[in-house]
Parts: structure tokens; C-alpha cells; sequence
């Protein structure tokens, strides 16, 4: 392959002499020269481009995925994660702190029973008040027959966070069935009461060995609290009159004990 240096002197020897000139040679050499090798490099190029285009396609598509799954992964992780906060309850003559609450697991079902194991208001009978015009009713009705409701959303769910304060008060069923309801946890006790009277005697008869003891009479007492049962008004709620069933079962039940 000639240089440009050689076809130059070809060409200007060829002139000078008046010899016809072999474009065809000439051609040919500027194309193994020039075009040839230029468009070699101008496809290898190319084929780079294309190589570092595809490389960083699959590089952004792999990256763009693992984000995906990670952030995903991270979401459901938040989800299931626990998170434990810490609420104060005032109100109605208490004052308690509860901790280690979980508050996306527990239900508001679940917080209202705690409040009563240490208030002794049932979850129908509660209202909670907390920030942001936040009022939480127990979701009883009159249809519920022990009284333990409340909301199965939990804690998290509702919006309650760590170190809220919740004013405790009565629900509104309260004001309706209150007298009715203190009656029958009167007569409870009562019924209670009289039980452990009955174990007691029952306890020390058996241990005097007496096998001829009398039997106890409870009769007359069993009958005298079904009559205060039956004067407690039901005020026309299905729970206050399944309380009071209940009690009245309870009660007849004593007369078995021997």
C-alpha cells in the first residue's frame, strides 16, 4: 500500500512526462488509506456505544429492581415491625401510666380491658378522649351480653403514639344503665357473699367429721335475692337484662352446694 507521499510523486512525475494517469490505482490507495481504516474506527465506535449503552440499560434496570425490593422489603418490615409506646389514662378519680404497650398489635378492645382491670369500669361504660379531637367509644351495643367491647383497630391504626395522654369518662350507656347496673353489682356481691358462707360452714362441718351435720337452708335467702333481681329495671337493654340473668342462675346455683 502506497503512501500519500508516493501518489503524490506519482502523480506529478505522470504530469510532468504526459503519461494517462491510473485513477483506479490511485482510488484504491485513498481508500486503503483513508475511508477503509476511517470507517473500521467509525464502526468499532459505534459497536462501543452500543456495548456501553446496553451495559447501563442493564445496569439502571438491576439497580431500578433491587431498589424495588429493597424499599418493599423495608415497607412490609415496617409493617410488621412492633412498636412499643407508653400511655397515660387519667380521669374519673384514676391515674395510671401503662407501658409496653405493643401498638400495632393491640386493639383498642384489648386497652380498654386493661383500663378495667385497673379501674373497674367495663369497656361499655368507657370513653376515651385524647389530642386532635380524638374520642373513642367502646363498640358494644345492646346486643353485646359481658360488656367487654371496644375497637378492633389497633393502637397504631387509630393514631394513638407514644406518651399520649387519654382522659378517661363514661360512655353515654353509662348515664342510661347506671342504676341499673350498680344494683346488679350490689347483688353480686351478695350472692358472693352468701357462697363463700356456704363453703366456709361446709369446710368446717368436714372437718369435725360430722356425717349427720344438717343441710344448710339457703332456700330462703336464694329466694329473697331472685325478688331483687326481678325488681331491677332492664331500662331496655339487652345487656343489663342478661346480667341480671346471669346473677339469677348464679344465685339458684347456690342451693346445690351441700
Amino acid at each position: 500500500m502506497e503512501t500519500f507521499k508516493a501518489i503524490g510523486e506519482k502523480l506529478k512525475n505522470a504530469t510532468n512526462g504526459g503519461f494517462v494517469v491510473d485513477t483506479d490505482e490511485i482510488k484504491k490507495n485513498i481508500d486503503d488509506i483513508i475511508v477503509n481504516p476511517l470507517s473500521t474506527k467509525l464502526n468499532e465506535t459505534v459497536a462501543y456505544a452500543n456495548n456501553e449503552i446496553n451495559a447501563t440499560t442493564k445496569k439502571w434496570q438491576s439497580s431500578t429492581t433491587s431498589s424495588s425490593s429493597k424499599k418493599s422489603q423495608s415497607d412490609g418490615d415496617t409493617t410488621a415491625a412492633t412498636i412499643t409506646i407508653t400511655l397515660r389514662i387519667t380521669g374519673l378519680g384514676h391515674n395510671m401510666t401503662l407501658k409496653d404497650l405493643s401498638s400495632t398489635t393491640m386493639t383498642m378492645a384489648e386497652l380498654m380491658t386493661k383500663i378495667y382491670n385497673s379501674t373497674g369500669i367495663i369497656p361499655r361504660y368507657q370513653r376515651l378522649i385524647g389530642p386532635r379531637g380524638l374520642k373513642i367509644d367502646s363498640n358494644n351495643d345492646n346486643s353485646n351480653d359481658n360488656g367487654n367491647g371496644g375497637d378492633e383497630k389497633t393502637l397504631f391504626e387509630i393514631g394513638i403514639k407514644d406518651r399520649t395522654k387519654l382522659i378517661l369518662m363514661h360512655s353515654p350507656l353509662y348515664s342510661n344503665e347506671k342504676d341499673s347496673y350498680e344494683k346488679l353489682i350490689g347483688i353480686e356481691k351478695e350472692i358472693n357473699d352468701l357462697k363463700n358462707s356456704i363453703l366456709i360452714r361446709e369446710s368446717i362441718s368436714n372437718n369435725n367429721n360430722n356425717d349427720h351435720k344438717k343441710p344448710i337452708v339457703v332456700s330462703e335467702m336464694v329466694t329473697r335475692i331472685c325478688c331483687k333481681l326481678d325488681l331491677v329495671d332492664t331500662v331496655g337493654s339487652i345487656f343489663i337484662r342478661l346480667k341480671r340473668k346471669e346473677l339469677i342462675k348464679k344465685v339458684e346455683g347456690l342451693e346445690t352446694i351441700r
